[in-house]
């Protein structure tokens, strides 16, 4: 409690630079959070509520908008940029090093999380093949995108949601489809499908239109 306390007594400027700094952290890196450690998170907020603690003072002292407008004002401004940067200043920033040719590593742990930072390309087929040799196959994503959860999830461990539309065995030469994954009265069947048992992934994009 004595902690808390004391972070409790921290000028209202540096709490609210904080929780926007941290919520503009969490929007800017949403489903790549998992392989960061504690400087990059502490450091990334910091950055972040630097931008909504300057957006807070002008809108305070500049605009006289009184505290909580203006803590409302800088609130946003630092989500505005988490934002921003998850949708374009990341990419943006990835392709000046590539063009500069200063780096052309993408600083990430594994090629599966860049599967999907790039927005531009949505999935609309997914196969898995399991180890024991069975195919699950969903063939069109787009019919399911606007389920609860989407089409398919990605785990950031490898484990992998979707909807199973196509099926084959080892045993088989063809897929098989499936019925009844859709179903008005007992609702949609989703398939869960653990990463110790996933042997290849294949999936294919298109750009959007």
């Amino acid at each position: 409690m004595d902690d808390i306390s004391k972070f409790l007594s921290l000028p209202w400027a540096t709490l609210l630079a904080l929780a926007a700094g941290y919520s503009a952290y969490f929007t800017a890196n949403a489903g790549v959070r998992g392989y960061q450690n504690t400087t990059d998170v502490i450091f990334s907020t910091l950055v972040f509520g630097f931008f909504g603690a300057f957006a807070y003072q002008y809108a305070y002292t500049i605009w006289q908008l009184g505290i909580l407008i203006s803590s409302i004002v800088g609130y946003l401004a630092a989500m505005i940029i988490g934002a921003f940067w998850a949708t374009y200043g990341r990419d943006g920033y990835y392709w000046i090093l590539r063009k500069t040719k200063i780096s052309l590593h993408y600083d990430r742990p594994s090629a599966w999380l860049l599967l999907f930072e790039n927005k531009k390309l949505p999935f609309t087929q997914l196969t898995v093949r399991l180890k024991d040799g069975t195919w699950l196959h969903c063939e069109k994503l787009a019919n399911f995108k606007h389920k609860r959860g989407g089409a398919c999830a990605f785990g950031a461990q490898g484990d992998i949601t979707m909807y199973v539309t196509h099926i084959k065995y080892a045993s088989s030469q063809a897929y098989q489809p499936r019925v009844n994954v859709e179903d008005t009265d007992w609702g949609d069947e989703i398939t869960y499908v653990p990463a110790e048992q996933i042997d290849r992934v294949i999936v294919r994009r298109k750009v959007a239109s």
